[in-house]
């Protein structure tokens, strides 16, 4: 687990926020063998915090991963000296609320009906708001736009991208590779996304096929 603190941090994690912190994010489809290829990769990539949508569920919870309520994303944190100042548990996404900014964690079925991924898009961007905090939203939400690289948009890609440009959020994704690749399937359905302060400063964010065939997004933000 993390470091939790309360109250002011300490010098030497003040230090710490000066460097970047490197972000895998990928989906494991609950597959064991999958966690074990995710592990490998988070420690020769020197990966700081591995985000995970459909965890296997046995394995986040022997080896005590944060997770949502569902169990449908989870975060595991190699590098131990992340301090983590608060979490907040929902159905279907976490907020981990760090010294420079905070993270939201998101996976959403493609099987749910529009009403209810509006819904969760809803809770997820009124958090954002009312926060008033630097944040970084990490999402498989196998939605579909042309913002970040689908060629086409869906009714799911259209109303998240309607409620990031009312948040003022930032979309990383570049569109050059897609986030979903089985066999021949190829799809545009992660996105990462940041508020303004935090997009001024994100390095080096990229998809990568870093877990056989599970493909993977890349981040570096920086306090900075």
């Amino acid at each position: 687990m993390p470091r939790t603190v309360e109250g002011n941090a300490t010098n030497r994690f003040k230090r710490n926020l000066r460097k970047s912190l490197r972000i895998l994010q990928t989906n494991l489809g609950r597959e064991t063998a999958a966690h074990d290829i995710a592990f490998a990769t988070v420690a020769e990539y020197n990966i700081d915090l591995l985000i995970v949508g459909e965890p296997n569920k046995t394995i986040i919870k022997a080896q005590k991963w944060i997770s949502d309520k569902r169990g449908d994303v989870a975060v595991y944190f190699r590098n131990r000296e992340v301090t983590v100042k608060d979490i907040k548990y929902y159905d279907g996404f976490l907020g981990l609320h760090l010294e420079f900014c905070t993270l939201y964690c998101c996976y959403i079925s493609p099987n749910i009906p529009i009403n209810e991924f509006q819904d969760l898009v809803d809770k997820i961007i009124s958090e954002i708001v009312t926060s008033r905090r630097e944040c970084v939203l990490l999402r498989d939400i196998n939605a579909k736009s042309v913002e970040w690289g689908s060629p086409f948009t869906d009714s799911r890609g259209t109303y998240f991208s309607e409620c990031l440009a009312a948040a003022n959020m930032v979309v990383h994704n570049t569109g050059d590779n897609p986030t979903f690749v089985r066999g021949s399937t190829e799809s545009y359905i992660d996105v990462t996304c940041s508020t303004q302060k935090i997009a001024a400063n994100m390095k080096k964010w990229s998809i990568q096929t870093l877990l056989g065939s599970n493909v993977a997004s890349t981040a570096s933000a920086s306090s900075k």
